[in-house]
């Protein structure tokens, strides 16, 4: 059976694959030197960029973070950003400003990583959830396929742990159990499409696990205090 990766190997993984994108895009240009490295560290550099959303299931990641983030890290995961974003910037090709928008998330994810993975840093659930050999798995699944017919024995399984131990385990790391996650997952996936007008709140029920529309609107309001048409006309409202 594969090995989860810890966080120590994604790390790894994390820098090789910069080194490969940097040889990549970096056409007629070197990787900086240590002694590069050093005279960029010695100037202020800056990597600015923004995100717009108004979808609630963000809200998890931003009630996690202060107004302001600042890490006492070695400079070069910073390096290879900038790197790669100034070989881009220089490359005026199809593609080149979505592939500066993925360096940006790239960015964004490793910071918050190597946040969280501080010594003392109040790391959310969710985040913590993700590396655990249990409820990992488990988390994936539900993530991935929303519409399944899950179960604590069905989840369990995904993990390969029996049911009594995956439901104490995840309920300790993630601070709920796994069909109330499962559910509050639910409703942030049909919050999203009900964001599309094409499909039908049926069409929305079906695609996070609910055989029955009135099922799906019951346990809607209930978690968000209006019908799933009421939320759909306020939404696009907000939008308009």
């Amino acid at each position: 059976m594969p090995r989860r990766k810890t966080r120590r190997d994604r790390g790894i993984s994390h820098v090789n694959v910069y080194r490969r994108c940097i040889r990549s895009v970096n056409r007629g240009g070197a990787i900086p030197s240590r002694s590069t490295k050093r005279s960029i560290a010695s100037t202020n550099r800056s990597l600015i960029g923004g995100y717009r959303s108004t979808r609630s299931r963000h809200e998890r990641l931003l009630h996690t973070l202060p107004p302001a983030l600042v890490l006492h890290e070695d400079i070069d995961g910073v390096l290879w950003l900038t790197s790669m974003r100034d070989a881009l910037s220089r490359r005026h090709q199809p593609g080149a400003q979505a592939l500066i928008d993925r360096i940006l998330d790239w960015g964004l994810v490793c910071t918050l990583g190597c946040w969280f993975d501080q010594k003392g840093a109040d790391a959310p659930a969710w985040y913590l959830g993700a590396m655990d050999p249990v409820a990992g798995p488990a988390l994936d699944g539900i993530h991935q396929r929303p519409s399944e017919a899950w179960t604590v024995g069905s989840l369990a399984a995904e993990a390969q742990v029996s049911r009594a131990h995956f439901a104490k385990r995840f309920t300790e790391v993630m601070g709920q159990p796994p069909l109330s996650y499962l559910t509050e997952w639910r409703m942030y996936t049909a919050e999203d499409l009900l964001s599309d007008p094409d499909l039908s709140v049926a069409k929305v029920a079906e695609a996070v696990g609910y055989a029955d529309p009135f099922a799906f609107s019951t346990a809607f309001k209930r978690k968000r205090g209006m019908s799933p048409r009421a939320f759909r006309s306020q939404s696009a409202k907000r939008g308009a």
